[in-house]
């Protein structure tokens, strides 16, 4: 069974490599482009892992790992940005399972998705 991963970040062009990416390597990958889709998305669809960005316009990605650990506690997140000096204080009171920094090494990316995912 493939996993589904969910890209949420406010670049459409980052989001859209992602997600091609991904998905020509078995996942199922979708994209949300602001806090707001992606817990829409969340609601409507079992997701597995999300790559969540920190500085998005509207929700930022603090209050979005917030949200998604009350109601979405099993997703796991990876905080892909370049703005986690940033938010260090606030990263602490959100779970996150790993924070990858930008610019995205993607074979970085490649590799520790599997391995948060288990497989």
């Amino acid at each position: 069974m493939s996993k589904t991963v969910l890209f949420i970040d406010d670049e459409r062009e980052f989001t859209r490599i992602l997600t091609q990416m991904f998905g020509s390597r078995g996942y199922t990958a979708l994209e949300a482009n602001s806090g707001a889709d992606a817990l829409d998305i969340l609601s409507k669809t079992p997701v597995d892992l999300v790559t969540l960005d920190l500085n998005m316009p509207g929700m930022n990605g603090i209050e979005v790992a917030a949200e998604m650990n009350k109601r979405f506690p099993k997703v796991k997140i990876v905080v892909v940005s370049g703005f986690g000096g940033d938010y260090d204080d606030e990263l602490k009171t959100v779970k996150v399972d790993a924070h990858i920094p930008k610019p995205l090494n993607m074979s970085e990316l490649l590799k520790r998705i599997p391995e948060i995912l288990g497989n």
